[in-house]
């Protein structure tokens, strides 16, 4: 039994407001990851270059023959510059994936409506019962404002094509 699927156009507001849940969260943590790597870069530099000698870092103290590990100042401030922007192109790529399936519907612009049947229901205890669907989207909703169906029941949902995220129920 195949379901019949239709597009509803999204307005402007829930647009940007989709668009938002994308940009905001990532915004703020690029901002929070850029003053922690800076901050950290700052502390160990100025650690580093107090107790630097003649642009020598000396590590381990004496060895047995009267030498001392050391490294040098610049070659410190190369490599732990080459690590902080590693690490921090890491974690920017990563962001940037973050909640993707937001950005996705708002640039796809259409809401999914999917007239589906209920193939069973689940009671619970607090008595909202959850119904499963036979959609390969949304298995699975709790109908707001509340209502009963029975096993059978066909009903059309709407949802998010990327997210899956449930929306809204009719009886269209």
């Amino acid at each position: 039994m195949e379901n019949e699927i239709s597009y509803v156009p999204m307005e402007d507001d829930f647009r940007k407001a989709l668009r938002a849940r994308y940009y905001v969260p990532v915004r703020k943590n690029i901002i929070l990851i850029s003053v922690m790597v800076i901050a950290f870069y700052v502390i160990v530099v100025s650690g580093a270059s107090s107790g630097a000698k003649d642009g020598f870092l000396e590590f381990l103290g004496k060895r047995e023959g009267g030498e001392t590990v050391a490294v040098s100042m610049g070659a410190l401030y190369f490599w732990l510059a080459i690590a902080l922007g590693f690490f921090y192109l890491l974690f920017l790529f990563r962001l940037l994936r973050y909640k993707i399936h937001y950005k996705k519907d708002a640039e796809f612009g259409q809401i999914v409506k999917e007239k589906v049947h209920v193939t069973d229901v689940v009671y619970t205890p607090a008595g909202i019962n959850i119904y499963w669907l036979d959609s390969e989207s949304i298995l699975t909703f709790t109908p707001e404002p509340y209502y009963h169906f029975k096993v059978g029941d066909s009903v059309a949902i709407y949802y998010l094509k990327y997210s899956k995220e449930y929306l809204a129920y009719d009886f269209s």
